[in-house]
């Protein structure tokens, strides 16, 4: 998904590649407490979104209100520009300009990932030219923030979707986690619940042991040097680095850390080299295939490969009882994502007030309220005050509640009737002439009957807290059908249909998930494969006799591991990243799983008999001989020299899979994010194509550099 706040400044993170709106702080300048606060405001009644300051440009002036996210116009109202009465309540102007947009989006794979939800612009001074029913774009202008009861350069701002949305957007009703985290949606950071009773050891144990064990290098089984006395979250976060911290759940029932284990630096660049290490510990049976170790170590379990029984992930993790090594895939041991919206996280989801007024009755919030205030009971005016505690103000960022929208016309006396009669929230209760007032007053901005289309019932809205919704939407880099033709605008219908959620897998597989590492990775590709145009490398005629050239004793120099008679057509450049030569098959086989390390030897190409030459190797003289055809003797060489046997090398672009993922594991083999971090174009390119250029000059011409620069700074802007 691509989503950005609604006031977009030149000096705000969001312009700014090299950092990460989503973990760096934004300003949304939203109101406090009693000034259009979430999701209680004035006197404790509900409010369903947030009064947001305008930011101002260099010249002084307010920034205009812009999409959110693309979307539908479902509605749209002018400014009142005739001074209506109405709008002038208790003798202070709010200008009733509104736009709503309704957003239809996906954050991961499958019809439970298929989300709808709204946003609410009002309050704006001005409105641009829009028509409902009308396509918008992220980032397009909407209008000019106006006047909230006589404060100018205002706006109210609003996420709300219905029941049945919410439960696609958790993966699960609301409420506490379930007993594993969803798959078909992954973002963000990886969190995992630890038991009470979880041992820790002091060295870390083979991947093979779900228990203490032999430690690694040991002799005698590991005795626990601790376990945990109480259940615990465990946050794994990979932000050029990868950092485990440790949360505890209070007696008021929020979690807080308490304890962090030092990064590890550029484990995300390295998980590859990781992955590959903790294979080679197996020395018997068959070792779980380094691209499920992969997954364990990205995700904290398996997500594209199967699992495998045999492997256990350990992680030194500091806790209260101190530091050790726990396995993160033991028993009750469970993980999610972000994308579960865990309650360790800070997440909570109100549903508890019975009342239909629009006054908080929450049992749940006036809990957090007391608790927040020390005192054994508070009345009502104590709740208002203790709305100003910072802790408090830190949950109700983070808390999702259910309850009827305040921009209906037609419930009115059930919202508001309660203003009529003597209550403690009240100096005096409004006479039937100030709530008419009143009424005409809310008249004026309502608006729900009037949005068009499907949309959430007046008395089902759930309320999203709009920054927090906005900072954590941003972790998600699943990229639906109308993103993804904006980012690949010439790629074919049947294309995108074929690649696109594979490649939105790769992705998060292959933590390409910020702006500069998504520009590079789309960038390259969309010249490497003509925006999904091109899964295997183009030719003419017969393609053995084509990519004769990939055969030659080049290879003895460690080229590509071509060395049969047809290797260069069999082994030709497949899938989206071109995976090209013998040998590069090979590493993404094993990578797979489907080819054994032992079956055969890493470097079985530096023999010239391959090529029937007499060492040592000249380049003039030899780089351009064919391998030799005698059956008999390129027998003998298979079975002394043991190069890979492959037998199904279409499955790189036959498999819909297989094809994308061969570029992710490029990009991890050769460890690329942290050039892509430095957005260095011309690294990266000399990496993926084996060139030596200093400069943009120095490229071939079929380097395509140019192109590369041109479409990588393309994707840029559509995702900055």
């Amino acid at each position: 998904m691509i989503i950005s706040p609604p006031f977009v400044n030149s000096a705000q993170p969001d312009s700014d590649p090299n950092v990460d709106p989503a973990r760096d702080s934004f300003p949304m300048l939203e109101c406090g407490p009693g000034n259009g606060a979430f999701p209680v405001s004035f006197n404790l009644g509900w409010h369903g979104g947030a009064h947001l300051e305008a930011p101002v440009d260099n010249q002084g002036h307010l920034l205009p209100v812009r999409a959110i996210a693309d979307g539908t116009i479902v509605f749209v109202r002018a400014t009142d520009t005739k001074n209506k009465p109405e709008l002038n309540y208790a003798g202070v102007r709010t200008d009733d300009g509104c736009v709503v947009i309704r957003h239809d989006t996906e954050i991961g794979d499958g019809e439970q990932s298929k989300v709808t939800f709204f946003s609410v612009y009002i309050h704006l001074q001005s409105v641009e030219p829009l028509t409902a029913g009308k396509k918008v774009h992220r980032k397009d202008k909407l209008g000019l923030p106006g006047i909230v009861y006589g404060r100018p350069g205002r706006i109210h701002f609003e996420i709300v979707c219905d029941s049945q949305n919410m439960t696609k957007l958790l993966g699960r009703t609301p409420g506490p986690v379930g007993s594993s985290g969803r798959t078909d949606a992954i973002y963000g950071d990886i969190w995992f619940y630890v038991p009470a009773g979880a041992n820790l050891y002091s060295n870390e144990p083979h991947p093979a042991q779900s228990d203490g064990g032999v430690s690694l290098g040991g002799t005698a089984p590991q005795v626990a040097v601790s376990q945990t006395a109480s259940p615990l979250a465990v946050r794994m976060r990979y932000d050029r680095g990868c950092t485990l911290t440790t949360y505890q759940c209070t007696a008021d029932g929020s979690w807080e850390v308490c304890a962090e284990t030092p990064p590890e630096q550029d484990d995300e660049d390295h998980l590859y080299k990781k992955s590959e290490k903790i294979s080679e510990k197996y020395s018997q049976g068959t070792p779980p295939s380094i691209s499920a170790i992969f997954e364990v170590l990205r995700f904290g379990r398996c997500i594209n490969e199967q699992a495998s029984a045999n492997f256990n992930h350990w992680r030194k993790v500091n806790t209260p009882a101190g530091q050790g090594w726990i396995n993160l895939s033991g028993q009750g041991v469970q993980a999610y994502s972000d994308a579960d919206f865990p309650e360790w996280a800070g997440w909570n989801f109100i549903q508890d007030d019975s009342t239909k007024t629009n006054l908080c009755d929450s049992p749940t919030l006036r809990k957090w309220l007391l608790d927040a205030s020390g005192e054994a009971q508070i009345d009502h005016a104590g709740m208002v005050g203790a709305l100003q505690n910072v802790a408090l103000r830190k949950r109700l960022t983070q808390v999702v509640c259910r309850f009827s929208t305040e921009w209906s016309a037609s419930n009115l006396d059930e919202l508001y009737g309660w203003l009529k009669t003597e209550h403690e929230a009240l100096s005096s209760p409004l006479s039937d002439d100030d709530f008419k007032l009143f009424e005409g007053h809310v008249h004026a901005l309502a608006f729900w009957e009037e949005v068009q289309g499907e949309k959430p019932a007046a008395d089902d809205c759930w309320h999203w807290p709009p920054t927090e919704f906005i900072r954590h939407l941003m972790k998600c880099k699943w990229f639906s059908e109308g993103e993804f033709k904006q980012i690949y605008p010439s790629a074919s219908a049947s294309s995108v249909q074929r690649y696109r959620v594979n490649i939105n897998k790769a992705v998060v597989k292959y933590c390409l998930t910020t702006t500069l590492r998504l520009s590079h990775f789309f960038g390259q590709a969309s010249v490497e494969s003509g925006q999904l145009r091109y899964m295997a490398e183009l030719y003419n005629g017969d393609p053995f006799e084509y990519f004769r050239k990939y055969e030659r004793a080049k290879n003895y120099k460690g080229w590509l591991g071509n060395v049969e008679w047809n290797d260069g057509g069999k082994f030709m450049g497949r899938g989206f990243k071109q995976l090209t030569g013998r040998g590069n098959y090979s590493k993404y086989f094993v990578y797979r799983g489907w080819l054994q390390k032992s079956s055969f030897t890493e470097v079985w190409w530096t023999d010239a008999r391959w090529w029937g030459f007499t060492p040592p190797y000249h380049p003039a003289q030899h780089q351009n001989l064919l391998p030799i055809q005698n059956a008999a003797t390129v027998s003998q060489l298979i079975s002394t020299l043991r190069p890979a046997i492959i037998s199904n090398p279409n499955i790189v672009s036959d498999d819909a899979y297989a094809c994308i993922d061969t570029a992710g594991f490029f990009w991890a083999i050769n460890s690329l994010l942290g050039i892509a971090d430095r957005d260095d174009a011309i690294t990266l390119t000399n990496k993926i194509r084996g060139d030596h250029a200093s400069t943009a000059a120095d490229f071939p011409a079929d380097a395509h550099f140019p192109q590369r620069l041109s479409e990588t700074n393309r994707v840029k802007g559509v995702l900055s």
